[in-house]
């Protein structure tokens, strides 16, 4: 999306042809935020939307709706895709096999892939004064991660292994605190 609107040429590995399961931002974090509530502990849960799509056919999509929403001056935003090299040995798909979060959790996608491709390209032009700032180097750079969770209480033993985890895993060597917001178990997760 930054380089189409900056006109700046949007690289494709090989053909195009490698192929991904796509899921709308919101849609992950709110399945990554059931797996926290009421997650099995110990269990792995696979988060996908049984979405594929090839690079290809998203990279199209979100054109599409830039040319739509914001249009070139002249041609279309097709225009600055380049196909480069693909990488040595690269995964031609990765495949994601979601039903544990089905059938344990419940969860599904609340969007398909057109409309948070959609959301997603809005929220973009709705909000250039924040990613524009990346391309002049004067973003801040966070320095705290905020979970919101029902586990027991500050001293639990899960509270305790997630923080741990979400410290090994997202912050070290990253200069980011992690907090952990415990709520009551019935509350609401917003009050």
């Amino acid at each position: 999306i930054l380089n189409a609107l900056a006109g700046e040429k949007i690289p494709i590995y090989g053909k195009g042809e490698n192929v991904r399961d796509w899921l709308f931002v919101e849609d992950h974090a709110e399945a990554l935020l059931l797996v926290v509530e009421k997650g099995g502990i110990g269990r792995s849960y696979n988060i996908g939307g049984e979405n594929e799509r090839t690079n290809l056919e998203l990279v199209e999509a979100i054109l599409k709706i830039l040319d739509e929403k914001r249009p070139r001056t002249s041609g279309s935003y097709k225009d600055q895709i380049t196909y480069v090299t693909d990488r040595p040995g690269h995964d031609m798909r990765y495949a994601i096999d979601p039903g544990r979060i089905r059938t344990e959790l419940g969860w599904r996608p609340s969007v398909t892939v057109e409309e948070g491709l959609r959301k997603t390209v809005d929220w973009y032009l709705k909000n250039e004064h924040w990613w524009q700032a990346f391309g002049q180097k004067r973003y801040p750079q966070a320095t705290e991660l905020l979970i919101l969770a029902d586990s027991g209480g500050a001293n639990s033993t899960r509270s305790r292994v997630w923080k741990h985890h979400l410290k090994k895993q997202l912050c070290d060597g990253h200069g980011l605190t992690v907090t952990i917001c415990h709520y009551p178990p019935g509350a609401s997760k917003w009050n």
